[in-house]
């Protein structure tokens, strides 16, 4: 099931060329993490500062991430590594989630 990806632009123009480094970008975090369902981006200029808020949401998970840098495609990237990061530790987190084991009484007489 395709991602779906809301982009909204404040204050910058829209380009179709960030739309779709965008999309490549966001499908090569998320290939691997099947839960993550919608993003939500927002793309603003923040006085000669370019900033790119990135919300992931999936089932019962929200990641948010933003950059700021002075150039979009960096901020991009910038917010991108920072969601790498937290998909990674979550990842981690629920990989190394273990029950622990019911002890019987039996094992104790």
């Amino acid at each position: 099931m395709p991602m779906h990806i809301q982009i909204t632009f404040h204050g910058v123009s829209h380009s179709s060329a960030i739309h779709q480094y965008l999309e490549e970008k966001l499908h090569k975090i998320t290939k691997h993490t099947p839960s993550i369902e919608s993003a939500n981006c927002v793309f603003s200029l923040d006085k000669t500062d370019q900033v790119a808020a990135i919300t992931l949401y999936g089932h019962r998970i929200k990641f948010f991430a933003d950059g700021v840098t002075k150039d979009m495609y960096a901020s991009i990237d910038r917010v991108i590594k920072k969601l790498e990061r937290q998909l990674t530790k979550f990842k981690e987190q629920v990989k190394n989630h273990k029950c622990e084991p019911k002890i019987n009484e039996a094992d104790f007489t």
